[in-house]
């Protein structure tokens, strides 16, 4: 009879181990859509950027964390709302974009709420982001 009941306990603390690694499994692939999705955003802007270079060396797609584009309807702003459309998808998705234009390269940087990919209970913020730098 003591024999079974170990054997339970051994069977019990294997599948809690098995479950633990399940939940972090499914954190860290959730972490990863969104890690692949932020990379996916960049991307596209950038590539949308490039198809129209003279606006990108004015400034005009040019945008800070957290604001929203001008409702002209020109090129670059109807860029820039599709871009923060696909940013909202994303926890608590934003953005950036700025031309630094000494070095004539544009920075993007996409930010995103990383909490249920937190691996880590020493990790202060959940806030991930995603920076991607290209020459226009």
């Amino acid at each position: 009879m003591l024999e079974v009941l170990v054997s339970i306990l051994v069977v019990t603390v294997g599948l809690l181990g098995h479950a633990a690694l399940s939940i972090k499994s499914l954190a860290a692939n959730d972490s990863s859509g969104h890690r692949a999705q932020a990379a996916v955003n960049a991307t596209l802007i950038s590539d949308l950027m490039r198809a129209n270079r003279q606006p990108v060396l004015n400034g005009d797609y040019d945008l800070p964390t957290g604001a929203e584009p001008s409702s002209t309807r020109s090129r670059a702003n109807l860029d820039l709302s599709d871009w923060r459309d696909l940013l909202r998808k994303m926890p608590a998705g934003d953005g950036s974009i700025r031309y630094d234009t000494s070095a004539k390269v544009v920075r993007v940087v996409v930010v995103w709420n990383d909490a249920r990919g937190n691996q880590s209970a020493s990790e202060a913020s959940t806030s991930r982001t995603y920076e991607y730098a290209f020459r226009p």
